[in-house]
């Protein structure tokens, strides 16, 4: 039977040139081993291949993770869609920059009055709070349509590497290079000493920014313990199902804002501000280490008593936190020059 099947497929795709793909085979298969032992040889013998690159044998990942739709792919047609998530990400930047620029600069155009003060101080981090809460969605339907990923830890992975980015770009320096973008770009690159000396003076006046953008912090602690969204689907499936499978219905909590990617990117931006900015205003430092205090408390009760149970991803997103905080050294290193120039 093994013969007579193997011939069938053979003899299909040798049609293949002539009729286009017929889809006999995926590029991805998976394949059950009796004991380990002979997993363990199929997996080294694969780098003994004359054509390394052509079977690639590798563990797989837990099968709620699968996204079989991207495993169908094939090689040629995910490099294809590869490039045009590229270029929707650079679309989302250019669409998105003068939106972050409007929302940190709304307090200068609404004059609420005696309330102005206030209005001042909190409209622009709490806005950009707000417009920054949104990339994790748009970002997960780039990823899904696009990069094709295999697994939702791999997608999650890609989140937390591009969000980080994102954030970099319109938190640590959004307000540092103000509402005239093209101006600055222009006058870094013909003069980048000069462009560090633009920064280095725009520095201490963001500094009550980066406190209040901190302290927003502190409302999406509290809306994760909340866990409203969860809470709302529970009441409502209380009223077709029972207890317990309204919470399996209600479970798990919305994986492009709160999942570990996204949480790993805001972690990592807070640590980056404190790094960046800590010694420009030392404050910083104490507010940073409060937050990570209280994040501490608030992910060490929900996800061990709240959250259901998230397959293991080996620390991949650890090392990726780790990435992103020499990066931020690196900046900091930047900012400090910057200082000296000036």
């Amino acid at each position: 039977k093994v013969h007579a099947e193997r011939q069938r497929i053979f003899q299909e795709r040798e049609h293949e040139s002539e009729q286009g793909p017929l889809q006999v085979t995926a590029p991805t298969g998976f394949v059950t081993f009796h004991d380990r032992f002979h997993k363990e040889v199929a997996i080294r013998l694969h780098t003994w291949y004359q054509n390394s690159d052509y079977i690639v044998l590798t563990q797989p990942p837990e099968p709620s993770q699968l996204i079989w739709s991207s495993l169908m792919s094939d090689e040629e047609q995910g490099r294809r869609w590869l490039f045009v998530g590229y270029l929707a990400i650079l679309l989302l930047l250019v669409l998105y920059t003068p939106l972050i620029v409007g929302i940190t600069n709304v307090a200068r155009w609404v004059d609420l009055g005696p309330l102005q003060p206030l209005w001042k101080g909190v409209a622009p981090t709490l806005g950009l709070t707000i417009m920054v809460s949104f990339l994790p969605t748009i970002l997960m339907l780039i990823f899904h349509s696009f990069f094709l990923p295999k697994t939702a830890g791999v997608a999650q992975d890609d989140l937390q590497i591009w969000y980080f980015w994102f954030q970099v770009a319109f938190v640590l320096f959004g307000g540092v290079v103000g509402p005239d973008i093209s101006g600055f770009a222009n006058e870094f690159i013909s003069s980048p000493k000069q462009g560090l000396i633009v920064v280095a003076k725009a520095l201490p006046g963001q500094m009550p920014f980066f406190m209040n953008f901190l302290v927003v912090y502190w409302i999406d602690l509290v809306m994760c313990l909340l866990r409203l969204p969860e809470l709302s689907k529970f009441k409502y499936f209380t009223r077709i199902f029972d207890q317990a499978e309204a919470k399996k219905h209600s479970e798990p909590e919305d994986q492009d804002y709160y999942g570990i990617g996204a949480r790993s990117a805001r972690l990592s931006i807070l640590m980056a501000v404190g790094t960046v900015y800590g010694t420009l205003f030392p404050p910083i430092c104490l507010l940073c280490a409060f937050n990570f205090g209280f994040t501490r408390v608030a992910y060490g009760y929900m996800l061990v008593f709240a959250e259901t149970r998230k397959p293991d991803t080996g620390g991949l997103h650890w090392v990726s936190m780790l990435r992103c905080t020499f990066i931020a050294c690196a900046l900091y290193a930047c900012v400090m020059s910057a200082e000296i120039f000036r």
